[in-house]
């Protein structure tokens, strides 16, 4: 964290401040759940979810593949049929 202390308050980014608060939310409360997109990508959202899958686990860190294949077809032109076989054959793991 790259807080800087200036007399008694403590000034950080606001994406530390929002990256604190989640942490602070799951740490309360183990049915606390994030469902994103680009959770493990540490530049997501500005740095806001970095890291947070890694200390609270994929359990809870939900990643969102098709809201990702939506993205790269709305915006980039991705082929729909490509987005389909790229959510098909991607690695298994577990299903919520």
């Amino acid at each position: 964290m790259n807080a800087v202390v200036q007399g008694h308050e403590r000034v950080i980014s606001l994406a530390e401040a929002i990256r604190e608060g989640i942490e602070e939310s799951f740490a309360k409360d183990e049915n606390t759940f994030l469902f994103a997109q680009g959770v493990s990508d540490p530049s997501s959202m500005w740095g806001t979810l970095k890291g947070i899958d890694n200390r609270f686990g994929e359990d809870r860190v939900i990643e969102m593949p098709i809201a990702e294949q939506m993205q790269l077809i709305l915006e980039q032109g991705k082929d729909p049929r490509e987005a389909i076989k790229d959510l098909m054959l991607r690695p298994g793991k577990h299903e919520h």
